[in-house]
């Protein structure tokens, strides 16, 4: 690791020097290209391929579910008693008690992303103006009527955010 001599210049004129830092060991091994990581109720989530993990505080590692696509960055949100794990095209969802496993509930129409407000899922359907909410602590049930469109601008809405309990 380089270090500045802040005490003037070193052996030769030399400015700094390079320390020794101990390595890293390998404390988990996934077995695929790392997509996503989470944490929820003080466990770690972790999407590697395919496969939704959940990875203790000793580095045991338990498959939670099988995702149905294996590449490209997932999203995750929670609400009081389910995960959310968000891959575009398809949404699955872990029940943090009972860690049933599932994925894209009726209605489900598509995101890039998901965020919660006050306990509601919320989605931006692709290639379009609209978002829409799951119900109130549950991903997996979407009223087909639970949608607006996003009326300040013309064309798609490109990216969502919750932030203060507000929809951005």
């Amino acid at each position: 690791m380089p270090v500045l001599i802040e005490s003037g210049n070193g052996k030769g004129g030399a400015t700094g020097y390079l320390n020794q830092v101990p390595g890293l060991s390998l404390l988990a091994d996934l077995g695929a290209e790392l997509r996503g990581l989470y944490v929820a109720r003080d466990v770690l989530y972790a999407v590697a391929g395919a496969a939704l993990y959940e990875v203790s505080s000793s580095y045991v590692i338990v498959n939670r579910g099988t995702l149905l696509s294996s590449s490209g960055v997932v999203g995750f949100a929670e609400n009081n008693t389910q995960l959310a794990v968000c891959d575009g095209p398809n949404l699955h969802v872990l029940d943090l008690d009972s860690h049933a496993f599932s994925a894209n509930p009726a209605n489900w129409l598509g995101s890039k992303r998901i965020d919660v407000i006050d306990g509601y899922g919320v989605f931006v359907e692709p290639s379009s103006n609209q978002f829409y909410l799951s119900a109130n602590q549950d991903f997996k049930t979407i009223d087909p009527l639970d949608f607006a469109s996003a009326e300040g601008s013309t064309g798609e809405i490109a990216a969502h955010i919750v932030k203060h309990r507000e929809a951005l």
